[in-house]
């Protein structure tokens, strides 16, 4: 009876989708039952005060206006988490019905990728946390979704899907206004021509338009005209770990050069050390930063929001002028080290439930909850998964590299369309990687986008080498 069932159900895809769903609930069942009040941060306290307030300040304000409208329907916090649960799967479902129509897989290779994309952890710890990766992952997932159905079966309406998804994912997460290059670079690559040469042209004014949006917002509320302040500040941030390493005389603008001779002599002076890479310099009060963004603050009676947005201009020049004039210090001094973060990232929230020792009132306002309320009856992550998550990372990482000479050292095998979007599977995580790399350290919870591509990525091509036909592609 349990074969026959069995062979019934990998003749029905639906029924697969039925039997994914039903272990996907499992799984969070098991996260909600551990954790039952997803985890608060320092972060989750910022989103929730922009959702009541409006005022979004440095960070995209997406997270924000999903926490409003989620709050709209759903007035406790598990409310949150059981749609960024749904929003999850939905978000997996969606690729996976992709790769199966676009590539033309078998049921058990349907169900083999479809269990190890629902059972990955780090994105069900954070589906149950405020903050906004599982969103951004969701969206971000079902773009390159959309765009490999539309590589296979152009039409208009798929390409305006694709691209209403990249602007929802440049609204929550700022890494993502790589993806309407990605997505111009592909749509080239793949078919050339004067329809791809169009639609690029296209994106390219939706950019720019949502791009001056967004700065004559910020000018009308903060008297700035940038597009974000938050990106301003990385820069500076990350530029400053070439402080001492770039010569001030080598430095021809007079104003970048007395910010720089400022910022080495407050470091000189002040008990402010950096060890690591890592954003420092955007968070502790007593970096050079938040010193200039505080004294400002006090003598203009600024916001905390309006004092961010007050400095950023003169960080970001100081930070791209560094960048861009001394890229090879800036690769020494940053991405080179970052690499470590790279090979080890950090586990963030994962590492500790109670990161955050106190309770922000509005918070617990927001969703009626006490603070003895916020706890967790097991915490497997801290004890066991995070181990796991930990070892498995460098052979998810090998075996994508491996996957990827595979596909090329059996290139031929490949279909010419099929060949095309695999390159493409092979180029997202490659890209993502190398903005990270570029401007930020890594924590588990930023590579949640990218985890649904590896593993797809991998399946496909051992799939491929375990068949001895040639790999199909359904047109």
């Amino acid at each position: 009876m349990p074969v026959y069932f069995l062979s019934w159900v990998s003749k029905k895809l639906w029924a697969l989708d039925i039997l994914l769903f039903v272990i996907f609930l499992l799984f969070a069942c098991i996260i909600m039952y551990c954790y039952p009040v997803p985890q608060l941060t320092w972060d989750s306290f910022y989103y929730v005060k922009a959702s009541i307030t409006g005022d979004y300040g440095i960070r995209p304000a997406g997270y924000a206006i999903f926490l409003k409208i989620t709050h709209l329907f759903l007035s406790d916090i598990q409310g949150v988490a059981y749609v960024q649960f749904f929003l999850h799967f939905l978000s997996l479902l969606f690729l996976l019905r992709v790769i199966k129509n676009v590539f033309n897989v078998s049921s058990v290779v349907y169900i083999v990728l479809g269990l190890l994309l629902i059972a990955e952890p780090v994105a069900l710890y954070y589906a149950n946390n405020i903050l906004s990766d599982i969103l951004f992952s969701a969206i971000s997932t079902a773009a390159l979704a959309s765009l490999l159905w539309y590589l296979s079966k152009p039409s208009i309406l798929l390409l305006a899907l694709h691209l209403l998804l990249v602007f929802l994912a440049v609204e929550v997460r700022l890494i993502a206004l790589f993806y309407p290059f990605f997505t111009c670079a592909v749509l080239l690559a793949t078919w050339p021509g004067v329809r791809s040469f169009v639609s690029c042209v296209v994106i390219a004014l939706l950019c720019g338009m949502l791009w001056q949006w967004h700065v004559s917002i910020n000018k009308k509320q903060y008297g700035v005209a940038i597009y974000s302040a938050f990106s301003d500040w990385t820069v500076a941030n990350n530029a400053l770990y070439s402080l001492y390493y770039v010569d001030e005389n080598s430095i021809k603008n007079p104003n970048i050069q007395a910010q720089h001779l400022f910022f080495r002599h407050y470091m000189d002076t002040s008990s402010f050390k950096v060890n690591e890479i890592g954003s420092p310099y955007l968070w502790d009060d007593a970096s050079p930063l938040n010193y200039i963004r505080i004294h400002k603050t006090d003598s203009l009676h600024l916001s905390y929001n309006a004092s961010w947005f007050y400095v950023a201009p003169e960080f970001g020049t100081y930070g791209s002028y560094i960048q861009w004039h001394f890229p090879g210090l800036y690769i020494k001094t940053f991405v080179v080290p970052n690499l470590a973060t790279m090979q080890n990232p950090l586990y963030g929230e994962m590492a500790d439930y109670r990161l955050t020792k106190f309770m922000d009132t509005i918070t617990l306002n927001r969703y009626h909850l006490q603070p003895e309320q916020v706890k967790f009856r097991k915490e497997p992550y801290r004890r066991r998964i995070n181990g796991v998550i930990a070892a498995s990372y460098p052979v998810e990482f090998i075996l994508f590299i491996l996957s990827g000479v595979l596909f090329f050292v059996n290139r031929r095998k490949w279909p010419l369309t099929g060949g095309k979007l695999m390159c493409v599977l092979l180029a997202f995580p490659v890209l993502y990687y190398g903005a990270m790399l570029w401007s930020s350290s890594f924590i588990f919870r930023y590579l949640i986008p990218v985890y649904p591509i590896v593993y797809t990525v991998i399946v496909l091509n051992i799939s491929a080498l375990l068949n001895k036909q040639s790999a199909t592609v359904n047109s």
